[in-house]
């Protein structure tokens, strides 16, 4: 009989939003239905169902397919999808849904009208950290595994990087930890003092070789990506400037790392133990294999 299909949404380019609704209104022939399980035929119910069922399916992916463009998204090797997902809710709420057993695969839903005039600037960002199919090459419903793994995608491999790279562990507790984290998450830089005193640390070679940096409570760890080489800074360059965060505050000569807020770490660190052996307290900065952390 005749179709209509309405599409309403409380907030615009959300799909996968839960206030989003897709409602596809039939005329159909009652007394058909009303036959068919007057008559109590199992079998000839199951085949109608069956039938019905694939029809809402492929009306409904075409509805959605004339309004959106989908794409099938995996994490690059140096990604964590689910904490980059976290990090950037505001931006893809609404936007990803991860319908697939392999939970690093994500579908992006975007409204062809582009209401919001951002777009491209989501596939761009998005492009810096995951696999993306191209435009009009994923279908809603399919696996898209295949095209992801042509894409350069191999399954775990974002959990496996970096295990056996240096992380240097800062431990920072009560009132300290909560005020490190919101000055990291603006800093630039990281500095840590160099030297014999507690909350120093020594000359190793995994200083120069360190890939990041993890703020911890020892119950808690926080990572944070660095790049570039670090540099030995005096502490007239470092204290009261804005765009390092510094430890101790007392120290006379500071190995400064860069801090690359644009890459997601590819772990979480689990591993309390880890957090919490060291000496003087905890409070001595290490070097530690990532692998120690997982």
């Amino acid at each position: 009989g005749e179709e209509k299909t309405y599409v309403q949404s409380h907030f615009e380019n959300r799909l996968f939003d839960r206030d989003s609704l897709l409602l596809l209104y039939y005329d159909v022939n009652f007394l058909f239905i009303v036959r068919m399980y007057a008559r109590n035929n199992a079998a000839e119910k199951a085949e109608w169902k069956t039938k019905v069922r694939e029809i809402f399916r492929k009306k409904i992916q075409k509805v959605l397919a004339d309004k959106y463009n989908f794409y099938a998204l995996a994490p690059k090797p140096s990604t964590y999808a689910e904490g980059y997902m976290q990090d950037n809710l505001k931006t893809l709420i609404g936007k990803v849904y991860a319908p697939f057993d392999n939970h690093e695969m994500y579908v992006l839903a975007l409204d062809q009208q582009d209401p919001q005039h951002d777009n491209a600037d989501i596939l761009q960002t998005l492009g810096e950290h995951f696999f993306i199919t191209e435009q009009g090459k994923y279908t809603i419903g399919q696996d898209p595994t295949a095209q992801l793994q042509a894409a350069g995608y191999t399954q775990g491999a974002s959990e496996q990087s970096g295990v056996d790279e240096w992380a240097l562990l800062v431990t920072r507790e009560g009132a300290t930890y909560r005020d490190a984290m919101q000055q990291l998450i603006r800093a630039e830089y990281i500095a840590i003092g160099t030297g014999l005193r507690v909350g120093a640390i020594t000359f190793a070679p995994e200083m120069m070789t360190t890939k990041y940096v993890v703020i911890h409570n020892k119950q808690i760890g926080a990572p944070f990506c660095l790049k570039g080489q670090p540099k030995l800074l005096t502490a007239s360059e470092v204290v009261n400037n804005d765009e390092i965060y510094s430890v101790p505050k007392d120290c006379e000569l500071y190995v400064v790392y860069q801090i690359d807020h644009k890459r997601q770490p590819p772990f979480v660190v689990s591993n309390q133990e880890t957090l919490a052996q060291s000496e003087h307290n905890g409070y001595d900065p290490r070097f530690v294999k990532v692998s120690d952390l997982l």
